[in-house]
C-alpha cells in the first residue's frame, strides 16, 4: 500500500505488530552545490511517531560558456555568450 502526507493507510495493517512496512522515496538528482535535507514523519492512530531525517549530497558545480569561440569583425560588433551555471562566477 501507499500514502500520501498525511494519509493514513486502511485497516491498520501494522497495529498488531505483524507487518514491517517500507517507506521507498524517489528524489531527483540534486543539481544544486547545496546539501538538501527533509524529515518523514510515520504517525500512529495515537499520536506517538518517528522521525526520519534523509540529507542528499550537494551536487556538483557546473559552469559553461557559449558558443566557446567568436570571431569578430575588424570594425566591432556586438556578441552575446551565453553563461550557464549553478554557482556564482565572474568575468573578466
Amino acid at each position: 500500500k501507499s500514502a500520501t502526507s498525511g494519509t493514513a493507510i486502511s485497516g491498520d495493517p501494522g497495529g498488531s505488530a505483524e507487518f514491517d512496512f517500507s517507506i521507498t522515496i524517489s528524489v531527483p538528482a540534486n543539481g544544486t552545490i547545496a546539501a538538501r535535507s527533509r524529515q518523514i514523519t510515520v504517525t500512529t492512530a495515537g499520536g506517538q511517531s518517528a522521525t526520519s531525517t534523509l540529507t542528499q549530497a550537494a551536487g556538483d558545480a557546473t559552469l559553461s560558456v557559449s558558443p566557446n569561440a567568436v570571431t569578430l569583425e575588424a570594425d566591432g560588433e556586438a556578441v552575446t555568450v551565453t553563461v550557464t551555471s549553478n554557482t556564482s562566477w565572474s568575468v573578466e
